[in-house]
């Protein structure tokens, strides 16, 4: 299904994407508001297999994470983090990476929507991102 807009083009300037403390927070949000509530090591593999995936398709600029003890409340991913090709595949995905977290266990499952979400990107019509 085709966006009515297409995303924009990566500004100019460096901005945060997303950072480990900011899902702890939503996270903590989620609890307080009767939700189960999630380890920190949950949190922190749920991001790092996000970022092992993007470095693995080729989609980071330079290599963040090996292991998951890489991985700190202050793990920040930068939009000059990611190659250009990189930057439209977060933009595709990283919202709904974001939104399973609480849904998140660290089996072959979760990763299975990286790859859908890896091939659903590929057969994105033109002028699904601005410049195409």
């Amino acid at each position: 299904m085709a966006r009515k807009r297409p995303f924009p083009s990566r500004p100019d300037r460096r901005f945060r994407v997303g950072c480990v403390q900011w899902n702890i927070d939503n996270v903590a949000k989620h609890v307080r508001a009767g939700f189960a509530p999630m380890s920190d090591v949950a949190l922190r593999t749920h991001y790092f297999r996000y970022l092992e995936f993007l470095q693995q398709q080729g989609f980071a600029a330079k290599p963040w994470v090996s292991t998951l003890d890489d991985v700190e409340s202050d793990t920040t991913l930068w939009s000059d983090d990611l190659t250009p090709l990189g930057y439209r595949f977060v933009q595709f995905t990283h919202d709904r990476w974001i939104g399973r977290i609480l849904k998140f266990n660290d089996t072959p499952k979760e990763r299975a929507y990286l790859d859908k979400w890896l091939k659903a990107f590929s057969e994105l019509p033109d002028g699904t991102f601005d410049g195409d």
